[in-house]
């Protein structure tokens, strides 16, 4: 059990930060150490210009933390990498908030004994996940769906896709979400309705080999190499729809965040020089 108060250091990302009364504020930190918590930063708004700062969302700093029958606030804290260039650019800021809102959805605040070995798995996940987009190394639609699909595998909710790059030819059925080495396997009632897309839509997809393959890469990799890959024009598309569908069968709650992004994507697709109008 958490002794009734003690001090902790913690190296943390900052996934969440919100104003409270004059001065104070609260953030939502994720650690190693501790999973994740939800922290008071008292008087850090105004006369402490630094600690405004690295109490900002999307900050990874190292924490001195005051912790007392489950309630922490901040002692101190020291800035070690702010992802500057990741809060410049829309995209690449959505791609951050969604993947700040999977890890909340997923994990549970304030383990007694230490982070589960979820939320340490997660921690690195997010860590080379923003740093991918803070160095603009990523496509930011794809990392955040990538990300989606990884932070599932780590709950134990992913999906098996162990040995479908070998096969011939295979479907993936949007309803059970499973694979089928056949459409009619596959297939259940033929079609049915998006809310997001707003029409109806194939029950079961083909998948080409190229989308398999980074299936079985984002399965396999380690979390250094698991960001490191492109999808081109319908491969790209297809990975995206798919994963926005797993993500709508598997949580209640709908990502919005997510919805952005791709509103957000189709907006810039659309002002590529030579490109055709996609659907809003």
């Amino acid at each position: 059990m958490t002794s009734p108060s003690e001090h902790l250091h913690l190296r943390a990302i900052v996934l969440r930060s919100y104003d409270y009364l004059d001065r104070d504020r609260f953030i939502d930190i994720l650690s190693r150490e501790r999973g994740l918590i939800s922290l008071r930063c008292r008087q850090v708004r105004g006369r402490q210009a630094g600690l405004q700062a690295i109490t900002s969302v999307f900050t990874y700093a190292a924490f001195d933390i005051f912790s007392s029958r489950d309630r922490y606030s901040l002692d101190s804290a020291e800035l070690i990498y702010p992802f500057k260039h990741l809060k410049t650019d829309l995209a690449s800021l959505s791609a951050a908030t969604h993947i700040s809102e999977m890890v909340r959805e997923v994990l549970r605040e304030g383990v007694d004994e230490g982070a589960s070995a979820e939320a340490m798995a997660l921690f690195e996940e997010v860590l080379y996940a923003y740093n991918a987009l803070d160095q603009k190394t990523a496509d930011p639609l794809v990392l955040a769906l990538a990300f989606s699909f990884r932070c599932l595998k780590i709950i134990g909710m992913g999906l098996q896709v162990s040995g479908t790059a070998s096969e011939e030819k295979l479907f993936f059925s949007i309803s059970d979400q499973r694979f089928y080495r056949s459409p009619a396997e596959a297939s259940d009632s033929g079609r049915r309705f998006s809310p997001h897309e707003k029409r109806e839509i194939p029950s079961a997809f083909y998948l080409p080999m190229s989308v398999r393959r980074i299936f079985e890469h984002l399965d396999r990799s380690t979390t250094s190499k698991a960001y490191r890959f492109s999808l081109r024009d319908q491969s790209r598309e297809l990975f995206v729809f798919l994963i926005l569908s797993i993500l709508d069968e598997r949580f209640d709650k709908p990502f919005k965040t997510i919805r952005e992004l791709q509103q957000i994507d189709r907006l810039r697709a659309n002002l590529r020089p030579g490109s055709s109008p996609k659907n809003p």
